[in-house]
């Protein structure tokens, strides 16, 4: 599919949605370096200051979401309803 976008192209719709692409796989690391962009422990009325993390685990998956403009409203639509869907699973999974 996303070579047909790259020598095709592809067209928004008329409110400005368009292809979505998803792209899955199970993680081969157990473990990820990250940095914090928001403070997993949130307090109040102290100021986050971004840091290292490391997320440590077992059955991590891969997902990868193509849409046309990151910075869309339809793309952070798509972003926050695929992240609903996967705290609905765990919540359903460890009631």
């Amino acid at each position: 599919m996303e070579s047909l976008w790259d020598t095709e192209g592809y067209s928004l719709d008329r409110r400005g949605e368009g292809p979505v692409a998803f792209f899955y796989q199970p993680a081969r690391w157990h473990s990820l370096k990250l940095k914090t962009l928001e403070d997993p422990y949130p307090h109040a009325g102290l100021k986050h200051q971004p840091y290292p993390v490391t997320l440590a685990g077992a059955g991590f998956s891969l997902v990868t979401i193509v849409t046309p403009d990151e910075e869309s409203d339809f793309s952070r639509s798509v972003s926050d309803a695929f992240l609903e869907c996967c705290a609905a699973t765990k919540d359903r999974e460890n009631p």
